[in-house]
């Protein structure tokens, strides 16, 4: 009789072992083992802070300058994003720009010297002059570089292809430098 009960024990142990085992291995029990939970790393963590920015523009003839609040990070491409959606936002509501344009998005190249900035449409005015149009490019080249945003270039994209217009060259990154 005992040896029955341990035979019938054995096999009960042995069936649920082996459930387990099928449902481990097919991710129906997922089982996790605890790992080191000191990976916290502060440093990591993006620091936001509200910042005044200075933007540039031209605008009947002269340069026109606005200070405004942003956030601010220790992000450049992030910085960047912010700072030129500001920048066409304040465009915008001078009414110097006919269409609403923003950022889609900014990419800085591995040597932290260029950025690819993508607009979601052409933000130059196709009726506007030569000079009208490189004195707008130069609004966000002033703005960026006021701004101590630490790059050297600037690559201008329309939906991630490079910005196309009969007056200026934008196969080439334009220097910050103006």
């Amino acid at each position: 009789m005992k040896k029955k009960l341990l035979l019938i024990l054995g096999l009960i142990v042995c069936c649920i072992c082996g459930i387990l085992i099928y449902a481990i291995t097919n991710d129906w029990i997922i089982m996790q083992l605890p790992t080191n939970i000191s990976t916290y790393q502060p440093a990591l963590e993006p620091k936001v802070t509200r910042k005044t920015i200075r933007l540039s523009f031209w605008h009947e003839n002269h340069w026109m300058v606005e200070d405004t609040n942003i956030i601010w990070s220790n992000s450049c491409t992030e910085n960047t994003k912010n700072l030129i959606n500001c920048w066409l936002n304040l465009l915008d509501e001078e009414g110097i720009m006919k269409k609403k344009v923003t950022v889609q998005s900014v990419a800085i190249a591995q040597s932290q010297t260029q950025a690819y900035i993508s607009f979601d449409q052409n933000p130059l005015p196709k009726e506007a002059s030569t000079f009208i149009k490189w004195m707008q490019i130069e609004g966000l080249l002033k703005t960026l570089r006021n701004n101590n945003i630490a790059l050297q270039k600037m690559h201008f994209l329309v939906h991630h292809k490079t910005l196309n217009d009969n007056q200026l060259d934008f196969t080439n990154p334009w220097p910050i430098e103006g």
